[in-house]
């Protein structure tokens, strides 16, 4: 595998830069994590909510329920990102692009981790004690699109959603927007605004917190036609199962004339939980 051409440096150039690229994983914290899970699949637990009993009477006898208990599985599975730099074009590169290759295959796992996370979001949910059986998102955890980007009143339909499903305060929320929601919040004034807000939501090209969500950009979000498909979640509400977290090397392939080779894999698998957790926006782009 050659290395492009435009890397053959020039003389004063002491590393090669990484193209515009996200580095890091955007959503692998905001969500119930599974480490060291063994096996193909890892199953989520939850309880639905109960309603307390009267005490019928002085000595009165003990009623036990059983809960209500669900489970949903996370499948996962095995990603790999290597890359190879032949030994002629590493004699013909200034810079050692090593570090780069390494940074290269790292990210292309973590962004994986984000595709494989909001599409379990929105996508089949496996349910059942051994996970064979499937679920969508109802239709009443979605907002429809109309003809209208991300908008004040679809913020406003979204929280009222989480209220009406008695999702905890203290439960942490997220939103995960695509750059042109960003720009239809910019332009809101209830959070431009300090007139409307004191918690400063609107920081140099970002909105850090705003009725109690927190907005994370991402370039990964599904897009059909002109409809891209804004998530908004809890944290409890996802879930994340790593069987094995992301590792890397860097080795010398003696089959191939002791070129440098970088290799980094995981084994993953992502879940919605709750549906009542998890909305689904719908955002017209133009």
């Amino acid at each position: 595998m050659a290395v492009p051409t435009v890397l053959y440096g020039k003389q004063f150039e002491d590393n090669i830069q990484l193209a515009a690229q996200q580095l890091i994983s955007k959503f692998r914290e905001k969500c119930v994590v599974k480490t060291g899970v063994r096996g193909s699949s890892k199953a989520f637990g939850y309880i639905d909510k109960e309603t307390a009993r009267d005490k019928v009477g002085r000595m009165a006898d003990t009623i036990y329920d059983d809960a209500s208990a669900n489970r949903v599985t996370a499948y996962l599975e095995f990603k790999y990102k290597a890359l190879m730099m032949d030994i002629e074009d590493e004699l013909q590169v200034i810079a050692d692009p090593k570090s780069a290759y390494v940074t290269g295959s790292l990210a292309s796992l973590r962004r994986e981790i984000d595709s494989k996370f909001l599409n379990a979001l929105r996508g089949t949910k496996y349910t059942g004690r051994n996970g064979t059986g499937t679920s969508a998102l109802p239709a009443a955890q979605k907002i429809a699109a109309g003809a209208a980007g991300l908008t004040l009143n679809k913020l406003i339909s979204t929280l009222e959603l989480f209220n009406d499903n008695d999702v905890d305060e203290m439960d942490e929320k997220y939103i995960a927007m695509a750059p042109q929601q960003l720009s239809n919040l910019l332009n809101i004034t209830e959070i431009k605004s300090s007139d409307y807000n004191t918690l400063k939501a609107l920081v140099p090209g970002k909105v850090a917190n705003f009725m109690g969500f927190n907005f994370t950009v991402s370039n990964l979000l599904t897009k059909v036609a002109t409809t891209r498909y804004v998530m908004a979640w809890s944290k409890s509400g996802a879930g994340l199962a790593l069987g094995q977290d992301i590792v890397g090397r860097v080795d010398e392939v003696q089959s191939k004339h002791y070129n440098w080779a970088t290799y980094a894999s995981m084994f993953i698998g992502a879940t919605r939980i709750q549906d009542e957790k998890v909305v689904e926006i719908s955002c017209t782009e133009v």
